[in-house]
């Protein structure tokens, strides 16, 4: 085969954990805290010395702290899921935004992926209402 090269992109994976929405249940037009924490993996291998790599960082999580977190509200129903607010995790990788709930819903947090970080999704929690 004498074809240009194939480039291969290997990209590094991320995550989102601990990712919560309290109280449970609130009342209508309550606010609702969602907090949680970014990290991305590390792909240093022993003896880099690319820009980030650390000597005991392989196969270790970071934290994310420059990326948008994106917050999305699925009510109960036929409506669709929407983008609620975008949030930039602090240096340790944990982000807190507190939103009004008017309706039953679950909500998610995503990172999107870019040219070298994958995408992520949070595990979803469902909020019900108060009566």
């Amino acid at each position: 085969y004498a074809g240009p090269p194939v480039r291969v992109q290997y990209l590094r994976a991320t995550r989102i954990t601990a990712f919560n929405a309290s109280p449970e249940p609130v009342r209508a037009g309550a606010k609702v805290r969602l907090r949680g924490t970014a990290s991305k993996a590390t792909v240093c291998a022993a003896g880099s010395r690319a820009v980030g790599c650390r000597a005991g960082q392989l196969g270790r999580w970071l934290p994310v702290a420059r990326r948008s977190v994106s917050l999305y509200f699925d009510p109960v129903g036929p409506a669709p899921s929407r983008l609620v607010a975008a949030v930039r995790p602090d240096a340790n990788g944990r982000f807190t935004v507190r939103l009004r709930q008017d309706v039953a819903g679950t909500w998610r947090a995503e990172l999107r992926q870019t040219a070298t970080f994958g995408a992520a999704r949070s595990r979803a929690d469902l909020v019900n209402l108060r009566a």
